[in-house]
Formats: C-alpha cells, sequence, structure tokens
C-alpha cells in the first residue's frame, strides 16, 4: 500500500478548495508530477536516552525541515511525545551554482548528511544551539542524497534547517530543493489552501467518489492545533477535487497537515484513496485583524465560553506599559508589573484561526526613527480553581532577573537552580510562593522576568504550562520573545472586579506577559528593543488550550 505521507494513528484529510471562484484561488499543481519534499520517518526509541531508530511509527511526506512544535506529530505517529527520534531523506537540489553554507537549529540533538557525508554532527542534548556547515559548493540541476536526523529526550521538540549562498540569504531550505526518495511511493495527490483561507482543496488523478463519509476520517491541524471541518464535498468546477469547508480562517503563513486514515470509503477512479499524511501548500493572504471593532466582536464572541470554562477570572490587566525615553537618557525602562492603583482594562488580542483551542496575537510595527518597542499584554488567567495556588507551572527557562525594590532588574539574570523560580519541572504555584526568599518577599509572590531557553527571534516555541489541579483544564504558551513576566497577582485585594461581578483577589489569577527583557535600552547585554529605519518587528504569541478540543469539550 503506498504510504506517501501516512501519519499512521489519526485520521484527517484530503483536502480542498474552490468554490466561488475568485476568491477562492487554489493551487493548480498536478498530483500525479508534482512531488516535492522529504520521506519523513517518526520512531519511539528502544528506550530512555538510546537515541536509536528502534520502533517506527509512521511515514509522512514533509515538505522542509521547518518545525517549530513537533511534539504534537511524533504524539500521533508515535504515541510518544518524548524518547523520540526522526529521519529525513531524500535528494537535494540548488536552484544555482554557487557556495552554500547550512544552519541548523533544533531541539534535541541532530545531524546532517549529503551524499553520505557528515556536514553537521550535533547529537548532543540540548536545545536551540544552532550548528553551521563548512561552505559547500553545489551545481545547479546536480541532486545530492540529503539526511537529516534527531533526537528527542524530554520537553519541547523542533527542527529548522537553513540555508544561503552569495546571493541567497539566509532562509529555511524550501520544498523546491528537496525530491522524496526514488522507492518511495507518494499517493498522487495536491492539497492546498485557498487565499481566503476558508477551504481546502485536495485534486486526485481521476474522478472522486464515495466522498460521503470523509469528513469523519480527516483530520486537519493548523501549526499543530486541530482544525474543525466543517463540510467535504465534490468541487463544482473539477470532478478529480474535493472541496473542505474549514470551520475558521487558516491565516497567512500558517502550516495545514492533513491527515486521511483511508477508512472514508474515498475513490479516485477505480482506486480506493489510501492513508494520505501532507502538508498543504497555504495560499492564504488573510492576517490578523487587530482593529478595534475586530478585537470587540471577538471578545464578545469568546466571552461565554471563558466564562463558562473558567478560563478568565480577570477581564485583563492593570500593570504598566513600558516607559523609556530612549536608550541615551539612562533612564530605566520596565516592561511589567503590578500596578494596584488603576483598574482592569478591556483585553485587546487578537485570535487565531480556531479561538476554541488557540488565541494568537501578532504585533508588528515599523518606524521613522529610532524607536524603543517593547510590547506585551497583560492577560490574567486561571484554569477554573478562582486561585492559582493549587495550580502547577512549568517554564522552559534556565535564568531569571532579579529585581530591585522598584521592580527593576537589579543585575544580570541568574540561574533559577535551588531557588523558588526553578519551574523547569511542574511545579505547584502555592508551594513555590509560600516559601521563604528575599525576591518572594520583596514582590509578594511572582513579579519576575524569565529568560526564555532559545534566540531565535523567528522561532515560535514553547515557553510555558500552566495546569489546574488534576490537569483537567491546561494551558500552554508559545511565544517568538525572549522573556516570559510573570505576575501572581500580589497586589489585588478584591476592590475591582471582573465582568460577572467576582472581585479579584490576591493570587486569584496569574499574568503570563511575553515580551523582550525589561530595562532592555540601558543594558547591552539583553537583546535589543531598539527598531530603526527599514527595519520591522514581527512577535508572535499563542495560548493554547489543549483540554478545549476541536470540539470545546
Amino acid at each position: 500500500m503506498p504510504v506517501g505521507a501516512t501519519l499512521v494513528p489519526t485520521a484527517a484529510a484530503a483536502p480542498a478548495t474552490p468554490a466561488p471562484a475568485a476568491v477562492t484561488a487554489f493551487t493548480a499543481d498536478d498530483p500525479v508530477t508534482d512531488v516535492r519534499g522529504l520521506k519523513g520517518e517518526y520512531f519511539r526509541m528502544s528506550a530512555p536516552g538510546a537515541r536509536d531508530f528502534a520502533e517506527l511509527g509512521a511515514t509522512a511526506l514533509d515538505p522542509e525541515i521547518d518545525f517549530p512544535g513537533l511534539t504534537g506529530t511524533s504524539e500521533s505517529a508515535t504515541g510518544r511525545t518524548e524518547h523520540t527520534t526522526a529521519r529525513w531523506t531524500g535528494q537535494l537540489e540548488a536552484p544555482e551554482t554557487g557556495t552554500h553554507t547550512f544552519s541548523a537549529i533544533g531541539d534535541n540533538g541532530f545531524r546532517l548528511f549529503l551524499d553520505g557525508n557528515v556536514v553537521i554532527d550535533h547529537w548532543q542534548h540540548d536545545w536551540d544551539n544552532e550548528r553551521h556547515s563548512e561552505p559547500i559548493v553545489l551545481k545547479a540541476g546536480e541532486k545530492h542524497d540529503f539526511k537529516l536526523e534527531m533526537f528527542q529526550d524530554v520537553g519541547g521538540a523542533s527542527m529548522f534547517l537553513r540555508w544561503q549562498s552569495d546571493t541567497v540569504k539566509k532562509q529555511i531550505v524550501p520544498e523546491s530543493a528537496f525530491t522524496p526518495p526514488a522507492d518511495f511511493e507518494v499517493y498522487p495527490v495536491a492539497l492546498s489552501v485557498a487565499q481566503n483561507g476558508k477551504r481546502l482543496q485536495a485534486t486526485f488523478k481521476d474522478r472522486v467518489g464515495n466522498h460521503g463519509k470523509v469528513k469523519d476520517h480527516l483530520k486537519i491541524e493548523v501549526d499543530t492545533s486541530p482544525m474543525p471541518v466543517k463540510a467535504v464535498r465534490r468541487a463544482s468546477d473539477n470532478p478529480r477535487a474535493l472541496v473542505v469547508d474549514l470551520a475558521a480562517t487558516v491565516l497567512k503563513g500558517q502550516r495545514v497537515k492533513v491527515v486521511y486514515d483511508g477508512k472514508g470509503g474515498l475513490t479516485s477512479g477505480a482506486e480506493t484513496v489510501p492513508e494520505i499524511g501532507r502538508t498543504a501548500k497555504n495560499l492564504g493572504t488573510e492576517g490578523i485583524d487587530l482593529s478595534v471593532g475586530s478585537t470587540m466582536a471577538l471578545a464578545a464572541a469568546l466571552l461565554p465560553l471563558y466564562l463558562g470554562y473558567g478560563l478568565v477570572p480577570a477581564s485583563s490587566s492593570h500593570c504598566s506599559p513600558e516607559r523609556s525615553s530612549g536608550p541615551s537618557t539612562g533612564r530605566r525602562s520596565r516592561s511589567s508589573g503590578c500596578n494596584p492603583s488603576s483598574p482592569p482594562s478591556p483585553s485587546s488580542s487578537a485570535a487565531g484561526a480556531w479561538p476554541w483551542c488557540t488565541l494568537a496575537l501578532e504585533y508588528t510595527a515599523t518606524t521613522d526613527r529610532p524607536t524603543v518597542v517593547n510590547l506585551t499584554h497583560h492577560a490574567y488567567f486561571d484554569l477554573g480553581a478562582d486561585d492559582i495556588r493549587g495550580h502547577t507551572l512549568q517554564v522552559d527557562a534556565d535564568h531569571y532577573l532579579p529585581v530591585d525594590p522598584d521592580s527593576i532588574p537589579e543585575g544580570p539574570q541568574v540561574p533559577v537552580t535551588d531557588t523558588p523560580f526553578d519551574l523547569t519541572t511542574p511545579s505547584p504555584l502555592g508551594e513555590r510562593l509560600a516559601l521563604d526568599h528575599p525576591q518572594i518577599a520583596l514582590a509578594g509572590g511572582f513579579d519576575h522576568c524569565w529568560v526564555l531557553r532559545g534566540t531565535d527571534p523567528a522561532t515560535l516555541r514553547r515557553a510555558a504550562r500552566l495546569a489546574a489541579p488534576g490537569d483537567r483544564r491546561t494551558l500552554e504558551l508559545w511565544t517568538t520573545e525572549p522573556g516570559l513576566q510573570i505576575c501572581t497577582a500580589n497586589q489585588l485585594d478584591g476592590a475591582f472586579t471582573d465582568g460577572t461581578g467576582r472581585p479579584h483577589q490576591r493570587h486569584g489569577s496569574l499574568c503570563l506577559e511575553t515580551q523582550h527583557l525589561p530595562d532592555s535600552p540601558n543594558r547591552p547585554d539583553h537583546p535589543s528593543t531598539v527598531l530603526r529605519p527599514g527595519e520591522a518587528l514581527r512577535s508572535r504569541t499563542e495560548w493554547r488550550f489543549p483540554h478545549l478540543g476541536a470540539e470545546g469539550k
């Protein structure tokens, strides 16, 4: 059976697009000849720490090595999120002759082979440690055997492969540079998301039939989060294509994974369509709407859901934004901290494409003169316990910034080891806040910035995981920012209430603010917050609620 891109355990889809022709605009890829990408294989280790390729869980056709979050893929393929390995093979072809340098970065170790030779070897247990190859001359039209392997011990998982040359800026090695191995049979189907982001189309070799039950056998993920399917139908203008109507809009640049379990009875010509697991080409042009009208409409739509699940007991924030007169003044700036003198204000976040499981907030900025920019979001969360001291919190950070009495960082970052700030494993918040430590006493709890692992501002990575008692509700925070300010509502006393009249109490909720490090304009050891003319700032944060699932249950 062709397993061209078979993600074994789950079910998901062969999906679609057209409808109103002018707005949908799908790709015209030929499903028979247009096969690009790599053979991806996902394995279980024989034992923790073995870092071997003991048991194959799934095979997939992956477009490129650009994976900000591999834990979901590993879980679907192997039933595990840890102690897994992956291997990508195929052939690599440069678009033009030149000297190329490869750069790889991941979590955990990895190694890259070209024509059987190791060009990057970093089989080490660490994360976000970018390694580079020696310059390699590649000739246009000349194919090279390609293999990249990686292992994941514990925690998050990611993998990126980039290249650059004299004429090509550093970028992800594109899908167009790869072809899968000749003996890797790929089922002929072309997948693309429409320009409006609302539909997905699957084009097959022959006329499709018996698609009535396909919807129940599809799984679609957008940036690793489930995307519910509203309907599946044959395209009105192409008997070889299926159109999948999506429950929400896929945004520009998002990765769309489609899996069909082969059990829906779908046919192409006289052949039953087997299991398929592929990444769709995303032609979507929609961005995140940060307008006031859009935000208020979104808040109105989401409020009943959040109140029903107890996700957000506090309406938003009451912490002061960053204040700075610029790097040359020598004045300190502050990017967070609780200020009980001002009441909470309505949240001004933007939603991702599937609000039942993920909220996404993206900042973009340009300037006509050098400007200090450090943007954050100060919503309070609790997961239904009315007191976050019963929650557990895990933060992917090995250092934090101690503060002075004005909540300004008093010195360099320090290790969290052997302090209440060591949240590298799930930790009960009540126990940590009750510990005798000068920094806890100074702030009345947590009101500090953790320095997150990873330094690539283009990489979306997990920052924290918050769980209600018994793990019955969970929140994962993902971001491209280098810092996470955590505020445990230390100064609230019940004087302010949320939209339901419930008072905001001390330690009743928690802020998780992704940002650059506080006081960065005055600290050259911190990543710069200065935006200059000709540059563009882009920052993304996602709040993911895995317990809600695709149906909000």
